[in-house]
């Protein structure tokens, strides 16, 4: 049995986004875009539930996750910063 990673995982389920020249396609990219819009939607919301019930607690843990969400922030806003 093949072994998917995570990311391949999303990327199977959420399926193409590119553009291709094909009205078919494309539209179909577009629907797909929307399903992920929603999925990250989902997701920075958790993320942002997390980091806000983390931020003052004194347990090294709770440090530890809120520092992995702060630089998946700084991570994410790079690369929106880069689109035009």
């Amino acid at each position: 049995m093949k072994k998917y990673s995570v990311e391949q995982l999303v990327l199977e389920l959420i399926g193409h986004i590119n553009f291709f020249g094909d009205t078919n396609y494309d539209l179909d990219s577009v629907h797909n875009l929307d399903d992920l819009g929603t999925l990250l939607d989902l997701l920075l919301v958790e993320i942002a539930d997390v980091a806000e019930f983390t931020k003052d607690k004194p347990e090294a843990s709770a440090k530890v996750i809120h520092d992995q969400i702060i630089n998946i922030k700084r991570d994410i806003q790079e690369i929106l910063n880069d689109i035009k």
